[in-house]
């Protein structure tokens, strides 16, 4: 059982990190917030470096959806 929860974790962040090297968009919305989102329940260490990656996460986000917004 912990094998198997290890195992999906880690093959999230590998997913997330190699989505984030080409620039992928669905890595930042999709795996990042899920991986970010797991983590917070890893006290107290997990906890903080989740928080910063959600900062990250939200901060890449806006960039993003300011690129992408049309201008009138």
């Amino acid at each position: 059982m912990l094998f198997a929860i290890v195992f999906v974790i880690s093959s999230l962040q590998i997913c997330l990190g190699l989505g984030l090297m080409k620039g992928k968009p669905w890595a930042t919305r999709v795996v990042g917030f899920l991986v970010a989102a797991l983590s917070l329940l890893a006290f107290p260490f997990g906890t903080i470096l989740s928080v910063y990656t959600l900062i990250v996460l939200v901060e890449i986000d806006k960039k993003e959806a300011i690129k992408t917004e049309p201008r009138n």
